[in-house]
């Protein structure tokens, strides 16, 4: 079973980031870059919140730790994903726009 496991994620997470495409040209009429972004983070931190609880394992980081953390989220979720997620509505990815 162990050994499946990294195959399955893997498969799991290009699936997932194919069908981003198709579900953020969906619905990208209604949202912006920026909602789209806060959408995406808030889902993110529930499904790490909930491998938290169920691994009931827990390291605090270091103020060091944090820094960086807050760092990165604010580099990752604040740029990156605004950016993607305009290119995303900007830039045909091969999938029919439905009128």
């Amino acid at each position: 079973m162990r050994r499946w496991a990294a195959p399955a994620a893997v498969a799991f997470t290009v699936l997932a980031w194919a069908s981003a495409f198709v579900g953020i040209r969906a619905v990208g009429e209604f949202y912006g870059p920026g909602e789209l972004s806060l959408g995406r983070l808030l889902v993110g931190s529930l499904a790490l919140g909930a491998g938290l609880l169920a691994g009931r394992r827990w390291v605090a980081p270091t103020p060091r730790e944090w820094g960086l953390i807050v760092l990165c989220g604010l580099a990752w979720f604040g740029v990156y994903n605004v950016a993607l997620n305009a290119g995303e509505q900007l830039v045909d990815a091969g999938t029919p726009r439905c009128s």
